[in-house]
């Protein structure tokens, strides 16, 4: 391919949206909902691991009954947007911002100032699963595979109550 100045057109496109208030109390009231939180954008866990095993495992989900996945992290909404495009997604994960880390610290999990690596599976506003990494460099508990096995285990336990 051959190097050569970007169009303004292509240049506008390129640009991100300022920030979107995204109130998730209200949006998932009614919604399973499968949280993922991660320590930063273009991390090598982040970027080199659960991003591609969540987009892997993605159609999974949605037989689980999941209407959203999204991903938290304390990421600016305009570095949060950015990732998203450069994983080509469009609104199959949900890209949200803890900029403040305030819901990560209420949780404490938190790194300082980066949220922890954890995944609250949630229904209807109920928490059924909740997990956090011991070192949030490592993706295992929180890998997209574990998290849709304990998803399977839940539907299996709800089918039999």
């Amino acid at each position: 391919m051959e190097d050569r100045e970007l169009t303004e057109e292509e240049k506008k496109d390129l640009l991100c949206k300022g920030p979107e208030f995204y109130n998730p109390s209200h949006e998932w009231a009614d919604k399973k909902v499968a949280l993922f939180g991660m320590p930063g954008a273009f991390t090598p866990g982040c970027s080199g691991q659960q991003i591609p095993g969540l987009k892997a495992t993605l159609a999974q989900y949605k037989t689980q009954g999941y209407d959203v996945v999204a991903c938290l992290t304390f990421n600016d909404p305009w570095v949060m947007q950015a990732w998203r495009r450069f994983n080509v997604l469009k609104d199959e994960i949900l890209f949200l911002t803890d900029i403040d880390t305030k819901f990560a610290k209420n949780l404490t999990w938190n790194e300082g100032e980066r949220v922890s690596r954890f995944v609250i599976l949630i229904d209807r506003g109920q928490v059924l699963y909740a997990v956090k990494e011991e070192n949030f460099a490592e993706v295992t508990v929180t890998s997209a595979d574990n998290i849709f096995h304990q998803m399977q285990l839940l539907k299996e336990e709800a089918e039999q109550s």
